[in-house]
């Protein structure tokens, strides 16, 4: 009872402030071996249990220098059954305990435990219990709590990995220019399903293709720029962001320079 549901019991509470307080990976993967092991020396315990039971009569006993009854002993180990309402027969009764009780002087076997051979084996039936409740049942539970909490840390870290690389990106595209820079300048507006309030000057070779920004960049549009860039080899062409307001939101700006990244383009971008 000691070794193999107190302590590991006690362990795994005590192991319950790590979640609590402390969720970093290398915690989440601490726990995730210790309740592995955990559960897998439970099944191994129990197994041990019911397979020597069936090869060998045993007596099971109980002994201690501490002034406690066996009245006080069953109370307490009952008052931790959580299981006793689906299985009355897996309790430790009073006259169990008492029987089983083997006093210090001379360790002789009593008159009434010889009488009551058989009832002093119904321990293992609660000892079978207590190890699949508390030994595997319960850290098969922490197991798969910390692998939920493993599963969501490792979504935040690609999330944060993500928005950095997305971050990276928007500071180290090189080819970006303001709207009041482009104002400076002469340029033909070509408008790509929106409608632009930029002045166009037709005898411009600069040109500038206007797009919502909101929309997701599809490869039709860029096959659509490759063939304007083709037609006019000798023009510069640009990309204008539309935003739905003044300016395109910075979400939106990310996600296009992500794309143009991708396809290795270097068009200007005006945003």
């Amino acid at each position: 009872m000691g070794v193999a549901v107190f302590l590991p019991f006690l362990f795994s509470i005590f192991s319950l402030f790590a979640l609590i307080f402390k969720r970093d990976s290398k915690t989440l993967l601490s726990l995730e071996s210790s309740y592995s092991f955990g559960v897998a020396f439970s099944f191994g315990a129990l197994v041990a249990l019911v397979f020597t039971i069936s090869v060998k009569d045993i007596a099971f006993g109980w002994a201690t220098t501490l002034n406690i009854s066996a009245s006080e002993l069953s109370h307490f180990l009952n008052s931790i059954a959580i299981w006793k309402g689906f299985c009355s027969d897996c309790i430790v009764s009073e006259k169990l305990a008492d029987i089983s009780h083997f006093v210090r002087l001379g360790g002789a076997v009593k008159k009434e435990q010889i009488d009551s051979a058989l009832l002093l084996g119904a321990w293992w039936k609660y000892l079978a219990m207590a190890l699949i409740t508390y030994g595997v049942i319960f850290r098969a539970i922490l197991l798969f709590v910390v692998k939920v909490l493993q599963k969501g840390s490792k979504i935040q870290i690609i999330a944060q990995k993500n928005e950095e690389h997305l971050r990276d990106i928007s500071s180290n595209y090189s080819n970006k220019i303001s709207l009041d820079e482009l104002k400076k300048r002469k340029f033909k507006l070509i408008k790509y399903h929106t409608n632009c309030n930029l002045a166009s000057s037709d005898d411009a070779d600069d040109i500038v293709v206007c797009v919502k920004s909101w929309e997701p960049p599809i490869l039709d549009f860029f096959d659509y720029l490759e063939e304007l860039k083709d037609k006019n080899s000798s023009s510069k062409i640009s990309i204008f962001l539309q935003g739905l307001g003044d300016k395109a939101k910075k979400s939106d700006i990310d996600i296009w320079l992500r794309k143009l990244n991708e396809l290795e383009l270097n068009y200007e971008v005006i945003v």
